[in-house]
């Protein structure tokens, strides 16, 4: 398995290839970041409405008025949401093509010799399956990653404006998330990475039996060339099942134990004393 590339090096060679739709990332981040505050003030407008407007005696236009500023809030996240993906898909297609053609050049500049040391299959998966994720993950996964960040902070503070019992439930379960978010990271970026290698020598194996079918079949070596492709083959399944179950688990943490924290919050919420209005 090849070395793996620090983080801020790959950042750096990443770099100008996106330079000229920066603008446009920025202004994608903005939509996104946005979109998750209007997600955000969607249940105040509810608090206001159960606490003040739904109360005995409350006037019937407030009701109206509080239910027109969610439909309109919930219009706007949408629409926030609509731009984000219109600043950054585009952009970040154009981009992976670039760097597609760019590689596909830099691959005809070297020595034979480099070619002679790397399958086929293998330039093949990096000029394709790699540069799809860069392509996801510039469109989507940077721009959530600050997002999400920031949602987060802003969330508990508004939490612990709101209050405090309530956002250390929230705080008891976001914190073993992330603690386990990060062991994910570095378990499952093994696991695809040697996913990836053996998608690569894989490929290779079928280009190369294709090629020299008649060679194989000549020599009487077509049952050893089927044996060794289901070999890598079986490798390869293997590890796509180490990965689902990596996914599984985690997809199980951050499912069960937000849940958990929402019916304890429920639960605490329940043994509040109700006022007499």
């Amino acid at each position: 398995m090849a070395k793996q590339t620090p983080f801020f090096t790959s950042i750096s060679r990443l770099y100008p290839h996106v330079k000229p739709i920066i603008p446009r990332l920025f202004m994608g981040l903005l939509c996104a970041l946005l979109a998750s505050i209007v997600a955000l003030a969607i249940p105040q407008v509810l608090r206001v409405l159960i606490n003040d407007s739904l109360r005995p005696g409350g006037a019937t236009d407030a009701v109206w008025i509080a239910s027109l500023t969610i439909l309109g809030l919930g219009v706007a996240e949408a629409g926030l949401v609509a731009l984000r993906r219109q600043f950054v898909i585009n952009p970040a297609t154009t981009v992976e093509t670039r760097m597609r053609v760019s590689l596909y050049g830099h691959l005809q500049d070297l020595t034979v010799s480099f070619h002679d040391r790397w399958g086929s299959g293998q330039l093949l998966s990096r000029a394709m399956t790699d540069l799809n994720f860069l392509r996801r993950w510039m469109a989507f996964g940077a721009i959530m990653l600050v997002v999400t960040t920031l949602t987060v902070v802003i969330g508990v503070v508004v939490m612990f404006a709101m209050s405090w019992q309530l956002a250390l439930i929230f705080l008891a379960a976001a914190v073993p998330i992330m603690i386990y978010g990060f062991r994910f990271r570095t378990r499952f970026s093994k696991v695809a990475r040697r996913s990836q290698d053996q998608a690569g020598d894989l490929a290779t194996t079928v280009e190369e039996s294709v090629h020299g079918i008649r060679v194989l079949k000549a020599f009487g070596r077509s049952r050893e060339a089927l044996e060794n492709f289901n070999e890598q083959a079986e490798e390869l399944r293997q590890t796509e099942i180490a990965k689902a179950k990596h996914q599984a688990t985690f997809s199980m943490v951050v499912t069960l134990l937000p849940e958990l924290a929402l019916g304890a919050g429920w639960w605490r919420a329940s043994r509040w004393p109700r006022t007499a209005s």
